[in-house]
């Protein structure tokens, strides 16, 4: 099966996810960055279908991602933490599976609660 850029860079993206739980690295949290630019970019292009109530949270998805990415990729754990507290995206988010990368971060990887 052939994938399309759009689909390969989400397939990345899992898959940087799933590596970053158990071994955070800041050269995968920058190369996560430069693909969530690129889904960005087929947003605001319109490169996908959706209207704009489906584009406007997607992008703040987008960069809720992107923050947590740079963040990791500081390894500043207290501004991650603060973050993931005040963010709305973060908020509207929880429950979602999405959410286990960003509060796995102590050393006993148990998850930190809000």
């Amino acid at each position: 099966m052939r994938l399309n850029t759009f689909d390969r860079q989400l397939l990345e993206l899992i898959v940087i996810t799933n590596f970053l739980i158990g071994a955070p690295n800041a050269a995968a949290c920058a190369t996560a960055r430069r693909h969530l630019d690129s889904l960005k970019y087929f947003t605001h292009q319109r490169r996908v279908v959706a209207g704009d109530e489906e584009i406007a949270p997607a992008n703040s998805t987008i960069a809720m991602f992107s923050k947590i990415f740079a963040l990791t990729e500081m390894d500043d754990g207290d501004k991650l933490l603060e973050f993931c507290r005040t963010d709305k995206t973060v908020s509207s988010t929880l429950g979602m599976p999405t959410q286990s990368v960003v509060f796995r971060r102590e050393m006993d990887w148990t998850p930190v609660s809000l």
